[in-house]
């Protein structure tokens, strides 16, 4: 049996994930496997053989060594980002689906060579971490026609949540940038030649049943059972 993983966030005594992801999937008839991450090289290319796709999940800051900032504020996992850096990249070379979201999509960008603002506020006055409930939206997101993305969605603007206060800065070589945001944050990204390599800056997993939420999941289900 192949299994779709999904990454979660870890303290001192517990890992945890919000049930919304699970629920996401669950949806489409996935039962995801919950990834605890090991700095580990060999246990990392022990799971990528039998994973069908990874879903990298939301959680603290990328450690700032990672992409080159001395910054030194908020609360980091170096374990975690090791592990999912090494996995996203061995995902990559077997041709494997992942989905990025919020945090995952900044993962991505970082495996690859990218950058990340230490905070929004470098770019934009616009505060990105609502106050609003998860499930309601709080800005509008602009997306390009001529991507994955528009294909999944179905359309080239939408109103999504906000719960991030890292940003990419300079995208990874062989990515592009799906969607922007009205101050123009950069609010998703692909990879030009992977079959499905997507991440997204919003969180859809707190809206997983509506339009067009759904179908981001349901894009992803599809390409790793295909």
């Amino acid at each position: 049996m192949r299994f779709i993983g999904i990454s979660c966030q870890s303290s001192s005594e517990h890992y945890y994930l919000a049930k919304a992801y699970v629920e996401a999937l669950a949806l489409h008839g996935v039962r995801p496997l919950l990834l605890s991450h090991f700095d580990d090289e060999v246990f990392v290319n022990q799971i990528v053989k039998e994973l069908r796709g990874v879903v990298l999940t939301g959680g603290w800051d990328i450690a700032p060594e990672f992409y080159g900032s001395n910054y030194g504020g908020r609360r980091h996992d170096p374990v975690r980002d090791r592990f999912e850096i090494l996995l996203a990249k061995m995902m990559f070379q077997m041709k494997k689906p992942v989905l990025g979201i919020c945090r995952g999509m900044q993962l991505i960008n970082v495996a690859f060579g990218g950058s990340l603002y230490s905070d929004v506020s470098e770019i934009t006055t616009k505060n990105h971490w609502q106050k609003i409930p998860v499930v309601k939206a709080s800005h509008r997101i602009f997306i390009k026609r001529n991507t994955k993305l528009f294909q999944i969605l179905e359309t080239d603007k939408m109103e999504v949540n906000s719960f991030h206060h890292q940003a990419i800065k300079k995208i990874a070589k062989g990515f592009i940038i799906s969607a922007v945001s009205e101050d123009g944050v950069i609010e998703a990204i692909e990879h030009k030649e992977h079959p499905y390599f997507i991440g997204v800056q919003f969180h859809p997993e707190y809206m997983f049943e509506r339009e067009p939420f759904i179908k981001l999941f349901r894009s992803f289900v599809e390409q790793c059972n295909g």
